[in-house]
């Protein structure tokens, strides 16, 4: 696999501070599907927001139809065994060409002419899914290898950015984390924790 060296790193240091200056899971995911058009353009954007159930709550939808998301979830992600789930690990960057033979690539894909899509997840503190991302391209060609290198820095960026909204910050400077995150870990862990942040 060819790797991108020129990267743009200030854009992305950029775009990382922005988003990063969200409190919430919810307005981190909003404010990265709507950031990120400024560095990997998109012609169809998608958010999903899900409940510790795996359940959408919330889609934010751009250049889709309504009915579009809604089909998404009430039918297409669980059909064919799930691989079109956001819940599995698939590859995150597809070339639709790809899938031709599934009907979610005919009855899904094709009509809302997408021909690439990249995805990204984001996990509660407990690493369950709380967020996925999809960004499709029709009329654009697929993406570039500096743009699947700028999408895997800001994976592991918007991963870490993410974890440290489950952090609480205490009066006297220690950080003390989740309640379930510090169920898990032993008295020394904690303060070792406490020490590093």
């Amino acid at each position: 696999m060819r790797y991108c060296t020129d990267l743009p790193w200030p854009k992305i240091n950029d775009f990382l501070l922005k988003v990063g200056q969200e409190r919430t899971s919810q307005s981190l995911c909003t404010q990265t599907l709507f950031e990120i058009a400024e560095l990997i353009p998109y012609d169809i954007g998608a958010l999903f927001l899900l409940d510790e159930t795996g359940k959408s709550y919330k889609q934010i939808l751009i250049g889709m139809e309504p009915k579009w998301g809604k089909a998404y979830i009430d039918y297409y992600y669980k059909i064919e065994d799930g691989r079109f789930s956001y819940f599995l690990d698939t590859p995150e960057e597809k070339d639709w060409n790809d899938y031709r033979n599934s009907e979610f690539t005919t009855d899904y894909i094709k009509p809302q002419k997408i021909k690439f899509s990249a995805t990204i997840k984001l996990l509660s503190a407990d690493h369950y899914l709380i967020g996925a991302i999809a960004l499709n391209r029709s009329c654009r060609s697929g993406f570039s290898e500096c743009e699947k290198g700028m999408l895997r820095i800001i994976r592991a960026h918007l991963s870490n950015l993410h974890s440290n909204l489950f952090v609480s910050s205490a009066l006297d400077g220690t950080v003390k984390s989740s309640e379930n995150a510090e169920k898990r870990l032993t008295r020394r862990e904690k303060q070792i924790t406490d020490l590093l942040c």
